[in-house]
């Protein structure tokens, strides 16, 4: 029997060969000849491995989702099954580390290799797990009395950002300060880069300090209510309350506290309003879904800007506990923003999941366009909790931003035992 070389055989019968490899041993095949390089970025090779994956992956194969997302969201998936064990963890090593004089608050850890700390109520240290190295890295004259800190990866690498408020004389007009710093390749050393005032005009919303960045290039400091854009490191400030999509009046409304999320394009911010009707002891109860973007002229100076209300949309459906598992998408034909969340409502002893989709066309100058909302249940859980948000620990979801959602929930069994799904 006479043996073919590979490369003899017609491309249809290759790229069908193909279909049946892994994600990586494609790549590998692709350095094999030119031939063979130009054949590996066949879009229908990769689409028909993306759908026959047995392994966790973001939905798909989508007509917007480029031959480079699908290859790298296999690769990535791949790995991660490889690693993925049922085997109980076991402890590799463990590090003492002593902190010198009181700690303000819990200490944090960022990027699992360094751990936090406002020691003496002065002082910022980083402290190196994998090294047990110690920097002080700021020191502040003042009282703080709280903090946060969080990370942010971006293509310059990853950046430490760090957020306080620090008492005056006047206990209604703390200040605040946002620092960042930046960590250096392999070595994981950390260097200052920026101090920032953050800028808190006549708002006065508590004392508490909370920094969210949600994988994206934005920072969310509530407290004052603003969001940081890491890359041009301009504060923004959210604009007056207003919707075109219902006729609201003061007296008719009450609104209850607003959800701020973050997402690679748009400002989401997630509110509940409770309508009332002209029939006595009679109200709706609605969510309002509102996207912002930057404007598209910055600020002279180190003033605060203004974010523009793009989009927005209204349901009927309680959309709290959001969670972001699949980020800002966006058609090459259409332009559209696709945005996906997993949301959680707790009802009785059941925990309710449910995909939420949001969909946002392009949007001009300063036109507000509508939104769609489309909500899909995905299953019930019986939790065996009367309460399930008030427990924080019968159950504990992490949702990552391309598609992968795990978790647990307790559960109880007829012996009353408790149990984890």
């Amino acid at each position: 029997m006479e043996l073919r070389r590979l490369d003899t055989l017609p491309l249809e019968i290759i790229s069908r060969i193909l279909c049946f490899l892994g994600a990586r041993d494609v790549v590998k095949f692709r350095l094999v000849s030119k031939l063979f390089h130009s054949i590996t970025y066949d879009s229908v090779i990769w689409k028909t491995i993306y759908a026959n994956a047995r392994f966790p992956r973001p939905p798909g194969p989508f007509s917007f989702q480029s031959i480079r997302f699908l290859e790298q969201t296999l690769i990535r998936s791949e790995r991660l099954e490889e690693c993925w064990t049922t085997q109980p963890m076991q402890a590799v090593s463990s590090t003492q580390i002593r902190l010198q004089g009181s700690a303000l608050g819990q200490p944090r850890i960022i990027d699992a290799r360094w751990l936090i700390t406002f020691e003496s109520y002065r002082q910022i240290v980083f402290h190196d797990i994998e090294t047990r190295s110690r920097q002080v890295l700021w020191e502040e004259t003042g009282l703080v009395t709280f903090w946060d800190v969080t990370s942010v990866t971006s293509t310059g690498g990853l950046s430490v950002y760090v957020v306080f408020r620090k008492n005056t004389k006047d206990i209604w007009r703390a200040s605040w300060r946002l620092l960042e710093f930046r960590v250096h390749g392999e070595s994981g050393h950390l260097s200052y880069s920026v101090s920032l005032d953050v800028p808190t005009g006549t708002r006065y919303l508590g004392g508490s300090v909370c920094l969210i960045s949600d994988n994206t290039p934005f920072l969310y400091i509530m407290g004052q209510d603003l969001v940081f854009d890491t890359r041009t490191r301009t504060f923004y400030e959210f604009p007056e309350f207003g919707t075109q999509l219902v006729e609201i009046h003061a007296h008719q409304l009450f609104v209850a506290p607003r959800r701020v999320l973050l997402t690679n394009t748009h400002i989401i911010v997630v509110s509940y309003h409770t309508q009332r009707l002209a029939v006595p002891s009679s109200a709706v109860e609605l969510t309002l879904i509102q996207a912002f973007v930057l404007p598209e002229d910055r600020p002279a100076g180190n003033s605060t800007a203004v974010l523009r209300l793009s989009h927005e949309g209204i349901t009927p459906d309680h959309l709290a506990n959001l969670a972001l598992t699949r980020n800002s998408t966006i058609d090459s034909i259409t332009e559209f923003t696709s945005l996906r969340f997993l949301r959680l409502q707790p009802e009785s002893n059941r925990l309710h999941f449910s995909c939420v989709d949001l969909t946002l066309p392009r949007s001009h100058s300063n036109i507000i366009l509508a939104l769609s909302i489309d909500v899909n249940d995905i299953f019930t859980v019986e939790s065996g909790i009367h309460d399930p948000i008030m427990s924080p620990t019968g159950y504990h979801i992490e949702a990552s931003d391309d598609g992968h959602v795990r978790g647990f929930c307790r559960n109880r069994a007829e012996n009353n035992n408790a149990n984890t799904s």
